[in-house]
């Protein structure tokens, strides 16, 4: 399912905080109390006070760090937002001052309506009983908006992803992707798995309790699909495509199956980011639709809730591809492939491999002729 699709089938409007979220406030604050964190401000009523005395306090907060991503995902998922913020009391700067800001920092995605109040449980429903999502970086404002009947989510701005992952949870609830039933190959590694994890099952109950069983089986089944390291993946890109035999075609997420063992956070998270930025390149496939590299853009796609992606399919198997694919990334010994079994190797430069095919025939002068053009970019 695309975002706007995701965005139109849920009815639920989204509300966002100011202070904490979209505003910088707590470092502002904490500078004009003359503290390196503001919860090193002992007299609050004071701190306050200091506010209230300040003309332009409001006027030159500045937006938090992440303040533009968590936006650009609210236009992605929902296309319109309300802001919802209380006002200081006893200050009257506070609220004509807090629009005036939104007016000048938010040109870009502005929001349909500014609110401002001291009763925001009070649009956690809508009069069909919908529940409304408010965002808000105040525990307690969480509390009484869950109470009223909405969906609070806690936005910490460092824990951007957390909220990322918060919000595409409750859109995304009725969306769930079909797995994948298991190869017969991948069937026999999952029990095999279960097997070793069985040995400590102790630990299992002690840590899972009821669900231990599930939980092993849960994790041996993604075990079993997934049994590469991200070192024996070569990591094709746009650049080797453009002397690769491939189609752009776009294929149902489900199809699409994962073999990487491991995940790098903070390559998901840029990933994250090019996609709130419309940023895209189509990850790479083999012809069974195994992922050789994309993985982290696999997982953010899904995350988004989309349910087709689109791929670089290479005619050739995985391994094949593992085999004989040089990019200078694949370390150590190679799998048994078609250069192998000929009797040649990819090892050499370039010159030496055309020597070396020059010199031998059939299968295995193919072979190193496979090799040289893989170093040197072409693909026939």
């Amino acid at each position: 399912m695309r975002l706007v699709e995701l965005a139109n089938k849920t009815k639920n409007e989204i509300f966002i905080d100011m202070d904490g979220v979209l505003v910088d406030f707590f470092d502002a604050w904490a500078k004009l109390m003359g503290k390196k964190n503001f919860r090193d401000i002992k007299d609050i009523d004071k701190g306050l006070q200091a506010i209230r005395d300040k003309d332009d306090f409001w006027l030159k907060l500045r937006p938090t760090p992440n303040a533009g991503k968590l936006l650009a995902l609210v236009r992605k998922l929902k296309g319109s937002y309300t802001i919802l913020s209380s006002p200081l009391a006893d200050d009257p700067r506070s609220e004509p001052h807090k629009r005036m800001w939104v007016e000048k920092n938010l040109k870009q995605f502005p929001p349909k309506e500014v609110i401002i109040t001291g009763n925001k449980a009070k649009y956690a429903q809508q009069s069909d009983g919908t529940p409304n999502i408010l965002i808000d970086d105040f525990g307690q404002n969480i509390d009484k908006w869950n109470a009223a009947g909405g969906i609070g989510v806690k936005h910490k701005d460092h824990k951007f992803e957390r909220t990322f992952q918060t919000l595409m949870n409750h859109l995304n609830k009725d969306e769930k992707v079909k797995e994948r039933e298991l190869t017969k190959g991948e069937e026999k590694e999952k029990e095999r798995i279960v097997k070793g994890m069985k040995k400590n099952k102790k630990d299992f109950k002690k840590r899972y309790g009821d669900d231990a069983e599930a939980v092993m089986y849960a994790t041996a089944t993604k075990m079993a699909k997934e049994n590469y390291t991200r070192k024996e993946l070569p990591q094709i890109k746009n650049k080797h495509l453009e002397n690769i035999e491939h189609d752009i075609i776009f294929l149902k997420i489900n199809e699409v199956i994962t073999v990487q063992k491991e995940r790098i956070i903070e390559n998901f998270k840029r990933q994250v980011d090019r996609l709130l930025e419309g940023k895209y390149a189509p990850i790479v496939v083999d012809c069974d639709n195994r992922i050789v590299n994309g993985h982290h853009r696999y997982d953010a796609v899904r995350l988004l809730g989309e349910k087709t992606i689109p791929v670089a399919r290479i005619p050739y198997t995985l391994e094949y591809i593992i085999e004989n694919f040089a990019d200078g990334k694949v370390k150590g010994k190679s799998r048994p492939g078609r250069v192998k079994r000929s009797g040649a190797s990819c090892s050499g430069s370039v010159s030496e491999l055309r020597k070396k095919a020059k010199n031998a025939s059939g299968e295995r002068a193919k072979m190193y002729h496979w090799c040289a053009n893989m170093k040197s970019g072409r693909n026939k």
